[in-house]
């Protein structure tokens, strides 16, 4: 897969399901193949042998009520589960409204960082954080099998933007930059990935950051939100971290600037929710939902993609944006 042969990769993850069907990780692996050759909605059958991995990052799912495998919802309390990242949950949230037109009531369980997000979101009646034993409802999913039984294709993903918008309560502002063009900026992961290669050094961003007639703000948590201070270039790029203090607070921070600049991290998922035009740098072996070969994402209608030619090497994508920056201001 890193070198991109994924014809190759995909015969032989055939051949493993073949001699072991009930190998979770080559389904796994045959799954990231074909989703990143964009091959919906055949691909998301394996996706759902994540639940069977060693490794796996999705709760067990609650046996307690039915879980839905389509069919009439109307009438019906629907509890639609959170699994995986945030970026997950942002990207899967689209699926709510869908359910309310089936005629269900759904009811959200999501972490206590996305909830004031969610609060308002199109198909949302409830918001639920924290133990979901509580809850009483007729049927439940985990987000991300939703694809899989509604039969999304690359071409009838819901995809209108933006799908998510900050709640008024949010309250933050950003301080006035007399008409300077306004860029958010994220290019450091989580390190939950291993190995990140989703992760820009900083010091490949100090000519980025020097463009002239731009204001840069930093959507960047943790450790790397001190990058720029540690290279001497603080000047050039708002800290917006001590206001970020929820996905609802970030939202209303990204609604007010022009353009967001980030790896993919949560920020990418919000960013693109929010509609906001985002340009995304990507590893050359990128998560699946990205896929290969494409500058656009149809999951995110205003994004555009920035991808690495060599495994590692910023300098063609952080070019090619920069050139584009510049055209573009």
């Amino acid at each position: 897969q890193d070198a991109g042969q994924l014809d190759d990769a995909l015969a032989a993850y055939e051949q493993a399901v073949e001699a072991d069907p009930e190998n979770a990780e080559a389904h796994w692996g045959r799954f990231w193949v074909r989703a990143l050759l964009g091959e919906f909605p055949k691909a998301w059958d394996d996706y759902e042998w994540r639940w069977k991995l060693h490794s796996r990052t999705t709760p067990e799912l609650d046996d307690a009520a039915p879980l839905w495998e389509g069919g009439d919802l109307s009438g019906q309390t629907f509890f639609l589960r959170a699994e995986q990242g945030y970026g997950d949950t942002i990207q899967t949230i689209r699926y709510a409204p869908v359910l309310a037109e089936m005629g269900a009531s759904v009811q959200v369980g999501c972490p206590p960082a996305l909830a004031r997000l969610f609060t308002d979101a199109p198909g949302v009646d409830t918001v639920i954080t924290g133990n979901a034993g509580k809850v009483s409802f007729h049927s439940h999913q985990a987000m991300f099998s939703l694809p899989r039984i509604l039969g999304t294709t690359l071409e009838t993903i819901p995809g209108t933007v933006p799908y998510l918008t900050a709640p008024g309560s949010a309250g933050v502002e950003l301080p006035a930059t007399n008409g300077l063009f306004r860029i958010g900026l994220t290019w450091h992961g989580s390190g939950s990935q291993s190995p990140d290669r989703r992760s820009v050094p900083f010091e490949q961003l100090l000519s980025l950051v020097e463009q002239e007639r731009v204001m840069f703000f930093s959507l960047q948590l943790g450790d790397a939100a001190n990058d720029p201070a540690r290279a001497g270039v603080e000047h050039k790029l708002a800290d917006l971290s001590p206001l970020m203090d929820d996905f609802a607070s970030t939202a209303a921070l990204i609604e007010q600037l022009d353009l967001v600049i980030t790896i993919d991290t949560g920020v990418a998922h919000l960013a693109g929710a929010l509609g906001k035009p985002t340009w995304l740098l990507l590893s050359a072996a990128p998560d699946w939902r990205w896929m290969l070969g494409r500058d656009d994402s149809p999951w995110y209608p205003s994004m555009r993609l920035f991808r690495q030619a060599k495994l590692g090497d910023w300098s063609a994508p952080l070019a090619k944006l920069r050139d584009e920056l510049a055209r573009t201001i």
